[in-house]
């Protein structure tokens, strides 16, 4: 196992200095691409603060509003209060208010 990992060690130390450029190499490759993606974004986020698209008037159903007095949710209900509701539901359904 030592005689491997000096084996090991030995390719490594012939690439190392080159290892530790590469990442200089890659960011001054990359220099010019990231000015461009740069330019993209902001022209994209001009015309996102510039987006006010005319909308046409929100449509009004000619449905009548629903009874909702029977429903056993309420969204205006406190948590205890709807806990509450539901007990007593099932307490009308003969399941019991305790359980």
């Amino acid at each position: 196992m030592d005689d491997l990992r000096t084996r090991v060690i030995a390719v490594y130390d012939r690439y190392r200095d080159r290892l530790a450029a590469l990442p200089a190499e890659i960011d001054k490759d990359l220099e010019p691409l990231r000015e461009e993606a740069e330019e993209i974004e902001s022209a994209v986020r001009e015309k996102q603060r510039d987006f006010d698209p005319e909308l046409p008037e929100r449509a009004e159903s000619d449905l009548a509003d629903p009874d909702e007095s029977g429903w056993l949710f309420d969204s205006r209900r406190s948590y205890a209060e709807q806990l509450t509701a539901y007990k007593n539901a099932g307490a009308t359904a003969g399941e019991g208010a305790g359980q």
